[in-house]
């Protein structure tokens, strides 16, 4: 199975976000699973995250990081430092505790931004 979760931090409850991420990724790899959640999600949502990045051959998980609190997030960002063969992790916007968790993990699995080409980067580890 391959993953593109998009974890989003915001301290504006309730929020909404247009996911243009999502439906650029199904346009070009239909097949592609895509699941979100956020910092105020229910701690059953966030669990089926780190449980779809346990079970995925090939992952991609896009960090929002916002000015919220990490709340129901800080498991899913723990399993991030298990190391996994096929994920890279993109990391935009600017959140201190956020930072400090990805910093953590190999240079080479961690993206910071969104560049032009993410589109391209994310399809090509995505396998497309």
């Amino acid at each position: 199975m391959n993953l593109l979760l998009y974890v989003e931090l915001s301290d504006t409850v309730p929020f909404t976000y247009q996911n243009s991420i999502f439906q650029k990724v199904q346009t070009r790899l239909p097949g592609i699973l895509v699941y979100d959640c956020d910092n105020h999600s229910e701690p059953l949502t966030v669990r089926h995250a780190v449980d779809l990045l346990s079970q995925a051959d090939t992952s991609v998980v896009v960090v929002k990081a916002g000015a919220g609190q990490l709340g129901s997030l800080r498991p899913l960002l723990e399993k991030l430092w298990q190391p996994a063969a096929n994920r890279l992790v993109v990391c935009e916007g600017q959140n201190p505790v956020v930072e400090k968790m990805l910093g953590l993990l190999p240079p080479e699995t961690l993206l910071k931004g969104l560049a032009d080409d993410y589109l391209d980067r994310i399809a090509q580890h995505l396998g497309g």
